[in-house]
């Protein structure tokens, strides 16, 4: 599915989550108080007999507002907002939409850029349908378990990941450890790329700009990104190790992990570093949730990079 596509698709439940959330409202409103059910009955009777006596679009605006000035007299009257009972869009001009007149509308081109913005890690080439494990190294006579062996593995496991990606059970995440070049964050990108397009929630960033993003002080939307972070259905957190090293920063990424633990918010971290040197890089602590709330999935071989460009020279 193409991201326009999935952006369109979120619009349409939050559309359908709103109206959903008026009809409750209204049913409510009708129950408690006679008048207002007598106005919007009114109403109600009125557009079915303007449609089954082809009632001009003039005078059935005219006679409509007429009823809905009314309501909202009878709303003010009972100490309410005369807007209580009306869909408070986010984008008035599409009404949530995505489209004004068949032209896309600007909020919608605003979220399309937010959306990739946030996850440029996903918009690389990443995904299992050009996944190719004959990329990898498979001399049995150099490894226990051959590169091409251990990937379909890591493979396998990803699917196992998204396929239980909301079970109870399943609070564990992924640490994806191995050198550059080993397939790691290609991987994760392919992982987050399916959760996204199922609708699920997911934003990726290279521990780097984490750091940059908890360091920003003056942002005046600090706490609000911060919380989209903590949030997210699925986070990506690539590269750790490459952030630079302070308390701070350590007590972030610690206060991070422990809550996407606390509430099963999944996590997906990539890194060069080994357990070992996880352990000597960070604070106990961090090495402790790392081990006991991740599923370690271990990348080496040859820098498929190099492979890559050598494949093309050919």
């Amino acid at each position: 599915m193409e991201d326009k596509e999935i952006s369109l698709s979120n619009f349409n439940k939050k559309r359908k989550s709103k109206e959903k959330e008026l009809s409750n409202k209204i049913d409510k409103m009708c129950k408690d108080y006679p008048s207002i059910k007598d106005i919007i009955d009114e109403i109600n009777t009125y557009g079915i007999y303007a449609c089954m006596n082809n009632v001009s679009s003039e005078i059935f605006e005219e006679k409509n507002k007429k009823l809905n000035n009314k309501l909202k007299r009878e709303l003010k009257t009972l100490g309410f907002n005369e807007d209580y009972l009306s869909i408070k869009y986010d984008c008035d001009k599409c009404k949530d939409s995505g489209y004004v007149n068949n032209e896309m509308c600007t909020c919608l081109k605003g979220y399309l850029k937010k959306r990739k913005n946030k996850n440029s890690i996903l918009f690389r080439d990443g995904n299992f349908d050009n996944f190719d494990e004959n990329l990898f190294d498979n001399d049995k006579s150099k490894y226990k378990i051959t590169p091409r062996e251990n990937i379909i593995k890591n493979k396998e496991q990803s699917l196992k990941f998204i396929n239980t990606f909301k079970d109870e059970e399943n609070t564990l995440g992924l640490l994806m450890s191995g050198k550059a070049g080993s397939g790691k964050t290609f991987l994760a990108a392919a992982t987050g790329k399916i959760l996204l397009n199922k609708g699920y929630s997911v934003i990726c960033l290279t521990a780097k700009e984490f750091e940059d993003i908890i360091k920003s002080f003056n942002d005046p939307d600090l706490e609000k990104k911060k919380k989209e972070i903590l949030d997210v259905d699925l986070l990506i957190l690539d590269d750790l190790g490459i952030e630079t090293q302070s308390d701070y920063v350590n007590n972030e990424i610690l206060k991070l992990v422990d809550y996407k633990m606390t509430y099963n918010k999944k996590m997906i971290i990539t890194t060069n570093l080994t357990l070992n040197e996880i352990r000597e890089k960070y604070k106990s602590r961090i090495y402790s949730r790392i081990i006991s709330n991740f599923n370690l999935l271990k990348f080496f071989g040859p820098d498929l990079r190099v492979t890559i460009k050598m494949i093309k020279n050919q």
